[in-house]
């Protein structure tokens, strides 16, 4: 019979948290158990683990990150010499506070209503960051606030764009590229530089882009585009014109429809009542 873990096995009275790195060794491994009433985030550091979680086997390369929910059941084994890996146990009531506050249905980073577990492949530089948390988070005190400020973190570092995730299933590699074409300088590049973040073809991209959000890659491109305009003209003094060619919009008129579809007014207008926000004439 599979063991099932509880969170006072382990956790202490009162405790918000449970953090601890471990390594195996070649012939080491853990058993395949589940976890009755807490959610487990499990970042491999270096090596790599064999994973079979519901009955299917996945290998973990370093920088891969794990959201092991209630209703999985995981095992672990190390491939070739050994792994380490962190891992951060949370109750329940804490997981579902946050989604109750913050997500829409099924659109959490750790959808309970998915098939599979989420699991994300982390850059080096996001990797890098992470590891620095959790080390702080080791060794701060095991309280809701402490665990709250180190998830934000997480979840911004995991966050894709607010669109409706209509299908509950959108692959990794998407929300990847639907993050990374946020930064400015991919957004203006457009298309080419989505379909190359997501390495895919560009019509299978289209197809699943579609079918998770029920936008076109275009739209997804200028909403990141517009983003960017309405940032700039609250944040700098360049010209209205300037700012749309920077954020990719070659054709004016066309940038001042969007724009005034997305935040209901024309960007000088925009503008204008932000720093009215601010006192500024």
């Amino acid at each position: 019979m599979m063991k099932m873990l509880k969170w006072r096995d382990f956790a202490e009275s009162g405790e918000a948290f449970h953090v601890a790195r471990i390594e195996l060794k070649k012939a080491s491994r853990v058993v395949a158990h589940g976890h009755a009433d807490y959610m487990e985030l499990l970042l491999v550091e270096s090596g790599s683990l064999l994973q079979t979680i519901n009955g299917r086997q996945t290998v973990l390369e370093k920088g891969a990150l794990l959201l092991i929910r209630p209703q999985d059941t995981h095992g672990l084994r190390p491939v070739g010499k050994g792994a380490v890996f962190v891992n951060i146990a949370i109750p329940i009531g804490l997981v579902d506070d946050l989604q109750q506050r913050y997500f829409p249905p099924a659109s959490a980073p750790w959808n309970l209503q998915s098939e599979n577990p989420p699991l994300f492949t982390l850059d080096q530089a996001v990797q890098i960051r992470l590891t620095g948390r959790i080390d702080l988070l080791a060794r701060a005190p095991r309280t809701r606030f402490e665990i709250d400020c180190f998830l934000m973190n997480l979840l911004r570092e995991l966050r894709v764009p607010s669109i409706e995730n209509k299908s509950g299933e959108m692959p990794n590699w998407l929300a990847s590229a639907c993050r990374e074409i946020q930064n400015a300088d991919l957004c203006r590049e457009g298309l080419p530089a989505f379909v190359k973040l997501a390495g895919r073809s560009p019509e299978h991209v289209s197809r699943v882009l579609k079918k998770c959000t029920g936008k076109t890659p275009t739209q997804l491109i200028n909403e990141a585009r517009l983003t960017e305009s309405a940032r700039r003209l609250c944040m700098t003094s360049d010209g209205i014109l300037e700012i749309a060619a920077v954020c990719g919009f070659d054709n004016p008129a066309y940038f001042y429809r969007l724009f005034k579809q997305k935040y209901g007014q024309p960007p000088r207008r925009y503008r204008v009542t932000n720093r009215a926000a601010a006192g500024a004439a």
